[in-house]
This record gives C-alpha cells, sequence and structure tokens, in this order.
C-alpha cells in the first residue's frame, strides 16, 4: 500500500520509503470527463496544495460534437481551479480500434513530446546534448490516468501510451466508475474533504451532454467514494493504483 501525501509533496510505501515529488502533475484522460469522474477530487486537491496541473486528453469524437466536448471540458476543469492554458488535446479518434489511427510508436511519441514540453516548461527536467532527460533535485512528476483495467479500450490504450512514453514517473490509476471492471485493486486511497467534493460535482456538471446521454452515472459515483470513505475510516475517498516504470530515486532506502 502507499500514502499519497499532498500536504508534503510525497509517495509513501507502507514499508516507509519515500519518494518526493516536484509539484507538477500530468492528467492523460482519454475522454472528456473521464478526469472528472475518476479523479475530479484528487486533482482539486492538488491545486489546493499548490501543484502545477496540466491536461492532456488523448482523444476527440469525429463528429460535429467535437468542438462542445472541448468546451465542456475547458469549463469544468476551470471549476477545479485550472485556465485553458494547461489543456492539451492530442485529438486522437475516439474509439478508433488502431491505436488512434496511428501506429503504436507515433501514438507514443506524441504524448511523449507533449509531457516533456511541460516538465522543460516547469523546469522539472534538464535535457542533455545527447538528448539524455536530467531530473532536476531527483523529485518525480505524477501521471493521472484512467485504470488499465478499465472497460473501454481507449483506457487501456491510453494506459499504455503512458507506459512507454511516460517513464521514470509516478502514475495514479483511477477507475472510471461507468468503465470500471472487477480486475482494478487499488492500492492507495485520497480522502475527499466536503469542498472539494463539491467541486467535483461543480465540474461533472459541466458535461451536460454527456449527462443527457445518460453517461455521467452520480449515483455511482457517490457510492464509490462512499465505500472507499469506509474503508479508511473517513466520509469520502477516491481510491488509485500507485505504479511506475523505470527507476525511481527514493529518499530513504531500507537498509
Amino acid at each position: 500500500m502507499f500514502t499519497v501525501d499532498l500536504s508534503n509533496r510525497l509517495i509513501i510505501q507502507d514499508h516507509g520509503t519515500e519518494y518526493a515529488l516536484n509539484g507538477l502533475a500530468i492528467v492523460v484522460s482519454p475522454h472528456q470527463d473521464d478526469e472528472s469522474i475518476g479523479m475530479g477530487g484528487t486533482i482539486s486537491l492538488l491545486i489546493k496544495n499548490g501543484f502545477i496541473v496540466h491536461y492532456i486528453f488523448t482523444t476527440i469524437e469525429s463528429t460535429d460534437e467535437a468542438i462542445f466536448r472541448k468546451d465542456e471540458a475547458e469549463a469544468a476543469i476551470s471549476e477545479l481551479g485550472i485556465t485553458d492554458s494547461k489543456i492539451y488535446f492530442l485529438d486522437f479518434v475516439d474509439g478508433d480500434s488502431k491505436i488512434f489511427t496511428l501506429n503504436f510508436s507515433e501514438s507514443v511519441g506524441k504524448l511523449k513530446k507533449k509531457i516533456r514540453e511541460i516538465e522543460l516548461q516547469n523546469k522539472v527536467i534538464e535535457v542533455e546534448e545527447t538528448g539524455k532527460e536530467i531530473l532536476i533535485d531527483n523529485k518525480h512528476t505524477i501521471i493521472l490516468t484512467t485504470s488499465r483495467h478499465d472497460a473501454h479500450r481507449d483506457h487501456e490504450e491510453t494506459f499504455n501510451m503512458i507506459k512507454n512514453g511516460a517513464r521514470k514517473k509516478i502514475i495514479l490509476e483511477f477507475p472510471v466508475v461507468n468503465h470500471m471492471s472487477s480486475a482494478f485493486k487499488c492500492n492507495s486511497f485520497i480522502e475527499i474533504p466536503d469542498d472539494v467534493y463539491e467541486a467535483k460535482r461543480k465540474a461533472l456538471a459541466q458535461y451536460v451532454g454527456e449527462d443527457n446521454k445518460g453517461r455521467i452515472m452520480w449515483e455511482d459515483i457517490e457510492a464509490l467514494m462512499l465505500d472507499n470513505g469506509r474503508i479508511i475510516g473517513t466520509k469520502r475517498a477516491e481510491s488509485c493504483f500507485v505504479s511506475w516504470y523505470g527507476y525511481l530515486k527514493p529518499l530513504n532506502k531500507l537498509i
């Protein structure tokens, strides 16, 4: 199990090993609404704790609704405290089974390039002449995304892109209620205070089109948060699975 300590910018394993966070969080969401359903409370908490949060949406609909989905996403994210200057759309085709119409290496390359741009902009990495990335102060960026076990191809493919294109970053995987499969297992809970809960509700309320289609299952979202809260002895919580690919330098090691 892990403790996600946002106030002290630490990820702590149950045996005591600590990993320092650099204050940058990148939300990589397959669809417009996944981010608020699965992790809206945590995103709001990140902002309250002084983190810089950027958004990357990997897919968009190929219909005339695309522009409305983007507008709704920007409105939802603003409720959580993020400006549109920190929102990026990769515009892969929603639901395309051929990994977003590009071959895998091209898809990963586009995501990796955007993440690198964000990290350089926020001065958390340096790039040597050889192209090698150097982590400044050995502190880690966190990536928030949907679970690899969500029952939607776009969610699975988005996670695979992160796995291959965002190595040496801490990944927080969240379940999206209306696509959650029984394979999801969490290894951390994040308490959601009442004011943060209200921010999440307001964010989800901006997705009018999705709500009209019955895709915002608020009762199920609420039930999951209450169940998570009971597990850790609080009112509400979001659950996540902490993972990473590539070596991370801990603050301390067991002897």
